[in-house]
């Protein structure tokens, strides 16, 4: 199951990125310092585990820049993050390490950028 989101750029992001004032992951880390997009972002990520019970919980969130082709406003990320998987009344808690790769466009007319997770993520138990 793949997730999907779309989150507004500022106006000044993405010109200093078509401007190569910044680097792809200078721009990446400046969406993402916004909180409300962290928490798309990590909503997004936990939503691989709505179907599984419990209450899953994001900690030690970390992005990364995989790759960005500034010609066709492309590229991708890679979220590594632990999930904490409690379950109410219950003592059988668990976690693991988990790697989602999300493919990104922007757009540039509508100052857009969507991305597309992968069908499922890496999870190392």
């Amino acid at each position: 199951m793949k997730e999907e989101f779309t989150i507004s750029l500022s106006e000044d992001d993405l010109t200093n990125l078509l401007d190569s004032n910044i680097s792809a992951d200078e721009f990446i880390r400046s969406v993402f310092l916004d909180e409300e997009n962290s928490e798309v972002l990590q909503t997004s990520c936990l939503y691989y585990h709505h179907n599984k019970g419990g209450e899953p919980e994001i900690a030690d969130f970390n992005i990364v820049t995989d790759a960005f082709d500034p010609q066709n406003l492309k590229g991708s990320i890679v979220c590594n993050f632990t999930v904490e998987h409690r379950h109410r009344g219950s003592k059988l808690n668990s976690e693991w390490s988990e790697t989602v790769k999300w493919i990104f466009k922007i757009d540039q007319s509508k100052q857009l950028i969507q991305f597309v997770g992968e069908d499922v993520p890496i999870t190392d138990k």
